[in-house]
């Protein structure tokens, strides 16, 4: 019972909790944003209750009522340089909407009982730097100390055998004779830059009372303007949903809808049959294609769907986002005469020199993502060259000529691109691995 609030009940599962295990699978699905490793292939009942019969898993739940509002995951290991054990915190989550109200702290605090009952010298957890709240409630705890951290792929023995490396901040916490060692999953943010990127498109549309430039509709159009307005309101509370953990598959899917439905088909595909032959049509249409991209690729990997349309979605959306980047890597040659201005004149070489070295980059970028050599590598550097163009480029024009409803609406549409951008690189990582919770 968490002392807080009578209602938390902390639970300690035996045999007989499988629907409870259950529940807090799902739990950690949805705090992880990690559908795929927890809910994709749910292992048999039978499992299960072997797994919670074996003295060395330990899985606690906090419940409000019946619903599982807290989750640990815990595996007793036994040591072979001295006769001791130790408590590794595999999984560790608190639902949305129960966070900060010590569930974390009393689920932490239930194992160290449990790991001084069975006399282990050591419980340890991992942290990755981007996971504020985990920082946060370890560092309470104790001190933290930097070590390397080595994946290496299972079914590989040759001698080459491929090694993956990263570096991770865990923390050591002393508490009595109990020592910390923090961790916990690592947070893709590209999901979150994409949504606040569609919500500065909305909040620029709704101010202006105008589509975006990118969404072309006749100036003769039934209610033409009641439609702006909306469009730029649906934009905004879209990318808001996006942000929001708990309905970012639903903003994701709405904003996948829109702007591959309505805009780019409906809105980019009349502007193409009338201006087929000019190149600008093609990137224009590029651009919505790729926000329209980004938002599948945040659904696929948000939404509870199976796992293999999840992958066969996000595989569609990296092909289509290589597409649209070579078409952006053509416009800088075919209009360098309007590339090269955009440039900094301070930036050595020339401006010429950048128009071009940008313009192959997103061509090798986008070979690099079609065809899988290289690709996560080419999405990053994709991800840092948008970015870039928003302090190079885009935010200086607007400070020029901050009336300019073209400037104003090219850095959210930068902003956008460079989440989306970012939401492939995600796409691309690596498989995780079993064992060691590196999400």
């Amino acid at each position: 019972m968490l002392a807080m609030h009578a209602a938390f009940q902390l639970h300690h599962l035996t045999p007989a909790d499988v629907p409870l295990l259950r529940a807090a699978n799902a739990l950690f699905a949805e705090a992880f944003a990690d559908p795929g490793s927890y809910a994709a292939v749910p292992p048999s009942d039978s499992y299960l209750e072997t797994l919670l019969a074996k003295e060395h898993v330990i899985a606690l739940v906090v419940l409000l009522g019946q619903e599982v509002v807290g989750a640990l995951i815990a595996y007793e290991l036994d040591k072979f340089e001295r006769a001791r054990r130790e408590l590794y915190i595999y999984d560790l989550a608190v639902a949305d909407g129960h966070r900060r109200q010590g569930i974390a702290t009393a689920l932490i605090q239930r194992l160290r009982e449990i790991a001084a009952q069975r006399g282990a010298s050591v419980m340890y957890v991992q942290a990755d730097y981007s996971d504020g709240p985990a920082i946060a409630l370890y560092s309470k705890l104790g001190v933290r100390e930097d070590v390397l951290h080595f994946d290496i792929e299972v079914g590989d023995t040759r001698p080459d055998v491929r090694a993956r490396a990263h570096v991770e901040r865990l923390r050591q916490a002393r508490v009595g004779e109990t020592v910390m060692t923090a961790e916990k999953m690592t947070m893709a943010f590209g999901w979150r830059v994409y949504g606040l990127g569609v919500i500065a498109l909305g909040i620029i549309c709704l101010a202006l009372g105008e589509f975006h430039p990118g969404q072309p509709v006749p100036a003769d159009f039934p209610y033409r303007t009641a439609l702006a307005y909306a469009a730029a309101a649906f934009m905004l509370v879209a990318g808001a949903a996006v942000v929001w953990r708990r309905t970012t598959a639903w903003g994701a899917a709405a904003l996948t809808a829109y702007f591959g439905l309505i805009v780019v088909i409906l809105m980019n595909g009349s502007a193409l049959l009338a201006h087929y032959a000019e190149y600008l049509t093609y990137e224009s249409m590029a651009i919505q294609l790729a926000i329209a991209v980004g938002a599948l690729i945040v659904f696929a990997a948000r939404a509870r769907i199976d796992a293999a349309l999840a992958a066969r979605l996000t595989r569609l959306g990296q092909l289509a986002f290589g597409l649209c980047t070579l078409v952006f890597g053509g416009a800088h040659f075919v209009y360098l005469n309007l590339t090269a201005p955009l440039v900094p004149k301070w930036l050595p070489p020339t401006p010429e020199f950048w128009a071009y070295a940008t313009g192959a980059g997103h061509i090798v970028a986008a070979l690099a993502i079609l065809s899988g050599v290289h690709a996560r590598l080419a999405a990053i550097l994709l991800t840092a060259m948008f970015a870039s163009f928003t302090p190079l480029v885009h935010l200086p024009m607007l400070l020029a000529d901050p009336s300019s409803h073209w400037s104003w609406n090219e850095n959210a549409v930068n902003l956008a691109l460079t989440g989306a951008a970012w939401a492939v690189a995600d796409s691309l990582a690596d498989a995780r691995l079993s064992g060691d919770n590196n999400r």
